[in-house]
């Protein structure tokens, strides 16, 4: 009986810690940018990470890795949050983020570059219902 008493309690630790390692899984698989809800945080993250000079090889990997799909733009029109510029040359990346039952955050970065670094980061968002 003792054994058998044991063998569950094992069995369940073991179920414990499996779902802990998932739940830190998923939480370093998210990345620095998964939560993060402003424009002006979303830039400093992505700087943080992508400081200006990289390479745009690097920069689009990391990117991806957030989970944007990018894409190459030139002679380009972005709008940020509080600009438009023309004449860019940029990777556009974008992102949706579920912030509610109906609702979600589209992310649009534009990674500014010359000469195949990065020279500028532009971000905006907005939320929209479903």
């Amino acid at each position: 009986m003792g054994e058998l008493f044991h063998g569950r309690r094992l069995k369940t630790g073991g179920i414990l810690l499996v779902i802990v390692l998932a739940v830190a899984a998923f939480e370093w698989v998210r990345g620095p940018t998964a939560s993060l809800s402003d424009n002006t945080a979303m830039k400093q993250a992505i700087l943080a990470h992508v400081p200006i000079g990289t390479e745009v090889e690097h920069a689009t990997k990391f990117m991806e890795h957030e989970g944007f799909e990018c894409s190459i733009f030139t002679n380009s029109m972005f709008t940020s949050t509080d600009t438009t510029r023309e004449g860019l040359d940029f990777i556009f990346c974008q992102r949706k983020n579920n912030v509610g039952l109906l609702e979600v955050r589209l992310w649009g970065v534009a990674l500014v570059f010359a000469d195949g670094k990065v020279t500028e980061v532009l971000v905006r968002s907005g939320t929209y219902g479903m």
